[in-house]
């Protein structure tokens, strides 16, 4: 059996291969991954060990936090700004396909804004420096230690569409899966084709606030088998 990767970042991979199940795919070998969670199977694999310890992402603000206010542009920041900074070193990290440290330097210094760009790569640069001094690595930089020092893996490699990649995760799904992948969009997955829906009518419609208690209440009120139910969420991280 030729085992399939997916690699999705942001997917719930455990309710996306349930609701696989649930409409009769066959989801024996199938693996529905990140891109931190592709980088460690691609080093497990390589016999390449981490031995740095890992800095979970919500652990980073604390790690910029340490030093921010050193920086004379950020001297009065706040633990917030420190997280918003966090993240914005990530996002722009994530951005850039190789040769990270260089390119950051290139690109800041060419923005509008010169003190606020320095500081961003003072920022930076004490930032990396710290995860090596302390002994720490995170997601990107075990993305990249991937890219660098694992081997190609033997599967079939699909991307959702639904679900994009940033620079540096395609540069990893380039390496792992010797550029050979598959980019389907979710109906795809499902072995259907996507079709325009037209809605002429609808008998109810929620908002976010009750629409949960609404949708549970109409199950119960109609007596509806709860396995024939299927409800559509646009976006999960709104509901508890």
């Amino acid at each position: 059996m030729t085992e399939r990767i997916i690699l999705a970042p942001g997917a719930n991979a455990g309710d996306l291969l349930r609701t696989l199940a649930r409409f009769g795919i066959n989801t024996m070998g199938t693996r529905i991954v990140s891109s931190l969670e592709l980088a460690r199977t691609a080093l497990m694999r390589s016999g390449v060990s981490v031995r740095e310890r890992f800095l979970p992402g919500r652990e980073e603000s604390s790690l910029v936090f340490s030093f921010i206010r050193e920086i004379p542009y950020f001297a009065s920041a706040s633990y917030k700004d420190a997280e918003m900074l966090a993240q914005a070193l990530s996002d722009a990290r994530r951005l850039i396909a190789k040769n990270e440290e260089v390119e950051i330097a290139r690109i800041l210094k060419k923005g509008e804004f010169p003190d606020k760009n320095d500081a961003l790569i003072s920022a930076y640069g004490k930032f990396m420096s710290l995860l090596t001094e302390k002994g720490l690595t995170d997601s990107i930089s075990v993305i990249r230690k991937a890219i660098s020092e694992s081997k190609p893996i033997s599967a079939e490699f699909l991307i959702l569409k639904e679900f994009p990649l940033a620079p540096v995760e395609k540069a990893l799904l380039d390496h792992a899966s010797s550029g050979v992948y598959k980019e389907l969009e979710l109906p795809g997955l499902f072995g259907r084709q996507k079709r325009d829906i037209k809605i002429d009518g609808f008998t109810e419609a929620y908002g976010t606030i009750n629409e949960a208690e609404g949708i549970i209440s109409r199950i119960y009120r109609e007596s509806l088998p709860l396995d024939k139910c299927l409800i559509a969420c646009t976006n999960t991280n709104r509901y508890g």
